[in-house]
């Protein structure tokens, strides 16, 4: 039996070297180590463990060396039900499978030449471990929704209680976790240094453009104060140009990509805007903040409100896929609505709209291309892999969130006039002149 530690890479962190946990040095508290290093120690503030840290934690040993064993003793100490268990377990697998693609490449740039990556493979690198991010991402949020009640309560009591407990992080991105799988071979891996420094770039070419891409970001949206208060850090950022912002991303361990901003936001994001010489207040808690200290931030990317952008290319990229699908799909529902009158069947329109899928498998994705049209769907399909994801990932949020609305509403054939059905028809109909007037404005800067 022997404990087993695993890498963690966020992005935020991803340029900063491994370092290994263990006792403070005695004057430390467990959070600091040299005045700088983060860590957070399970035994002492569990509630502390980020999510997706825990996660990453328990899908590992749901599916590493020894899984059989432990899938036994999850189901038997969490006393989850068959169904739970297979959403758990499924969710486990996604996530293996896309590690195992990030691992799979490591693995090649390393016997090829274990100091030299070609910009082609550093790309490839940095998409497969940004996949393997959002998928982990994703499971913390399909989780909280597709369990049932109290298989939600019982999984989230063993993973405090047996996970985080039992798991410490550090600034530098590692979790250490003592909780013992029965003893078997660890299989090689290439060093971390082959992939981190590829994972670190966020789609530039070298270290050099990316700092250079972050301080032209950071030339437009100025971070200028950084203050903490009661529930975490305040960051004031200032609108150095003379064209609205509607979409930024700010590093928060600079030049480290990575970090929180004002994203894409559920229905619709593009209503938000910094005004030229405006300022904007950030506030990062304290459970969301960067595992460094100091925070070094700084603007990484910058969306303009006619669609033109600066910074770094992935983060650029994620932005508008993310925009555009929120889009697309409020533009789709709202004519749904709008043909269904003023006293609509709910059973047939949600037939209509179409049901959420579980999760993104490649059916689920092959049924939001299938509602693409001209241009859309043309950016859709000349774009990666990860950024279609993006994409898809967005419209199943727009549409989960207007059946939701959809639903809350009684059953059946609603009595005119609903003052209900009225008030939601009318909200979509005022997203969909946004998205309108947003494509008007972007024209071919809507696309990446």
């Amino acid at each position: 039996m022997f404990p087993i530690t695993l890498a963690l890479p966020w992005l935020a962190i991803l340029a900063q070297p491994p370092q290994v946990v263990g006792p403070a040095p005695v004057g430390q508290t467990a959070g600091q180590r040299a005045g700088q290093i983060l860590r957070i120690d399970g035994s002492v503030t569990p509630e502390q463990i980020p999510d997706v840290a825990a996660y990453r934690v328990l899908f590992g040993l749901l599916t590493g060396p020894g899984s059989g064993q432990f899938r036994e003793r999850f189901i038997s100490i969490s006393g989850l039900g068959d169904a739970d268990a297979r959403l758990v377990f499924r969710e486990a697998d996604r996530y293996a499978e896309s590690l195992g693609e990030a691992h799979r490449i490591a693995v090649e740039i390393h016997q090829r030449n274990p100091r030299f990556s070609t910009p082609a493979q550093r790309e490839a690198l940095h998409r497969a471990n940004l996949e393997t991010t959002r998928l982990l991402a994703e499971s913390v949020r399909s989780l909280s929704f597709d369990l049932s009640p109290e298989g939600r309560a019982r999984f989230n009591g063993y993973v405090l209680n047996h996970i985080k407990r039992k798991t410490a992080v550090t600034g530098a991105g590692i979790i250490q976790q003592n909780i013992s799988v029965a003893a078997v071979p660890a299989p090689s891996v290439p060093p971390e240094s082959a992939y981190l420094n590829a994972m670190a770039l966020a789609g530039a070419a070298s270290e050099k453009e990316r700092n250079a891409l972050i301080e032209a970001a950071n030339s437009a949206l100025m971070v200028r104060h950084v203050s903490e208060n009661e529930t975490g850090t305040l960051i004031e950022v200032w609108n150095a140009t003379t064209k609205d912002i509607s979409n930024f991303q700010v590093a928060l361990c600079a030049p480290s990509p990575g970090g929180t901003g004002q994203g894409v936001s559920a229905l619709p994001g593009f209503q938000f805007s910094i005004a030229p010489g405006a300022k904007f207040d950030l506030q990062v808690s304290r459970r969301n903040r960067a595992l460094c200290d100091p925070i070094t931030p700084k603007t990484s990317t910058v969306i303009f409100g006619d669609g033109t952008a600066v910074g770094l290319p992935m983060e650029i990229e994620r932005f508008k896929m993310e925009l555009l699908g929120q889009i697309v799909e409020t533009e789709r529902i709202a004519g749904i609505l709008d043909a269904a009158g003023d006293t609509p069947n709910l059973v047939e329109l949600i037939g209509w709209i179409g049901e959420t899928p579980p999760s993104l498998s490649p059916e689920a994705m092959a049924s939001f291309a299938s509602v693409l049209t001209g241009a859309d769907r043309a950016a859709a399909d000349s774009a990666s892999e990860f950024a279609r994801r993006i994409m898809y990932g967005a419209m199943w949020r727009v549409r989960s969130v207007l059946l939701n609305r959809i639903k809350a509403l009684a059953p059946g054939r609603l009595s005119a006039p609903n003052i209900s059905w009225k008030r939601l028809r009318d909200d979509v109909k005022t997203w969909s002149l946004a998205c309108r007037t947003y494509r008007e404005k972007a024209g071919r800067n809507l696309y990446p």
